[in-house]
């Protein structure tokens, strides 16, 4: 198990706000069905009024984090940018973190505020936890193949 990935979630919806260490992969939702445990997803459930019953799938390849809105999300999600985003494309979790305000329609295109109401709208912030708090020097040196 030591090749687990954890992750630091942020959470806000209508409980107020709450941190998430968890294992990848994640399914993030209003109803992330148990039968998630059966394929070894861990569910986390979002309680909001605007949030698909699957928003957010979030795994791990190798070491590179990654996101998507699955195909049978009814709302996607926008990013800290503010872009929209795509059904099914996956987007790469930057090493600073990622900010999604979840749950938006795929028609509204109005400018977010930063004030948005997290019972209606939650907010997720996914911090890669992968090398947090070591020193580069605290890594053992691999050895060069020479070839």
């Amino acid at each position: 198990n030591k090749n687990n990935v954890i992750v630091k979630i942020l959470i806000s919806d209508k409980d107020g706000h709450r941190t998430e260490n968890v294992t990848l992969p994640t399914l993030v939702g209003k109803n992330p069905d148990n039968a998630c445990v059966d394929f070894g997803i861990t569910p986390i459930c979002i309680k909001a009024r605007y949030v698909s019953r699957h928003q957010i799938f979030i795994f791990s390849i190798l070491d590179k984090m990654f996101y998507f809105v699955p195909d049978e999300a009814t709302l996607t999600c926008r990013n800290g940018e503010g872009d929209v985003l795509e059904h099914g494309k996956n987007y790469s979790i930057k090493a600073s973190g990622e900010r999604l305000y979840l749950g938006v329609p795929p028609e509204n295109v109005r400018p977010l505020t930063a004030n948005v109401n997290p019972a209606e709208f939650p907010v997720l912030e996914i911090q890669p936890f992968s090398h947090e708090g070591k020193a580069t020097s605290d890594r053992t040196p691999r050895p060069t193949v020479v070839g």
